[in-house]
């Protein structure tokens, strides 16, 4: 019978070999799956409330108190929160980015980072290997609907960069429309989308986007009714 052999240990700058990559890396689903429930439930603006016991969690997202110290407990193990003799604290990123009530509140991006159409593909990720096939449709067809769900759920993360963009634009200064002077927008453009964010701030400077920019941007801008009024209708792609 022949015998196995183990293949000889590479240690790799001195360290020993361990399995702890191996087993992170295979758990690395329950922090996904943990952040995009305490999203769901608005834990993270609960706590930014003052709500920092279990008890007082639990009470203000309607969840179960056990269940709810066990996942405040994981996202303070995996640095979303804070906990001492006070309770349950958010870290300053959370804070700015996951409590709804921060004007720079990022956590509607899961919506499309989070998504099936993004995580399932993984799940079968040996098999596109073998065949060079994936089973979920090509977003890159003309017109797929994805682009508009990812323009409404990334918006919040380019809206720090277009607020510092909009600082940059000279409320004076009147476009004409030449080439040169001024840059059509649209929806499928990420950059495109972030100026337009920056552009709309300030209704003294024209632009130009296509129909779909500006339909989106009825839906995602404030006060849009004014906006949409100093906005022609144009149709040659982003640059």
């Amino acid at each position: 019978m022949a015998t196995l052999t183990a293949p000889a240990a590479q240690p790799t700058s001195g360290q020993q070999p361990s399995l702890n990559l191996f087993f992170e890396t295979l758990s690395a689903h329950h922090r996904t799956e943990a952040l995009k429930a305490a999203i769901e439930l608005n834990l993270f603006t609960a706590i930014g409330e003052g709500n920092h016991s279990a008890d007082a969690i639990a009470t203000r997202i309607g969840g179960l108190v056990r269940a709810t110290r066990m996942l405040c407990d994981f996202l303070v193990v995996i640095g979303f929160l804070t906990k001492s003799s006070k309770g349950y604290e958010l870290t300053a990123d959370s804070a700015m980015f996951l409590d709804r009530r921060s004007p720079t509140y990022t956590g509607d991006a899961v919506r499309f980072l989070g998504s099936s159409m993004l995580t399932e593909p993984f799940k079968n990720l040996a098999g596109i290997v073998r065949n060079g096939r994936n089973a979920i449709d090509s977003t890159v067809a003309p017109e797929h609907p994805v682009w508009m769900d990812f323009a409404r759920a990334m918006a919040p993360v380019v809206g720090l960069p277009a607020q510092l963009l909009a600082q940059q634009v000279d409320n004076s200064k009147q476009f004409d429309g030449d080439d040169d002077q001024v840059r059509r927008l649209t929806t499928t453009n990420f950059d495109g989308f972030q100026t337009f964010a920056g552009v709309g701030k300030n209704l003294e400077a024209t632009c130009l986007i296509d129909d779909d920019g500006q339909r989106l941007a009825k839906q995602l801008m404030g006060d849009h009714e004014e906006h949409s009024g100093r906005c022609g209708a144009g149709s040659s792609p982003a640059v």
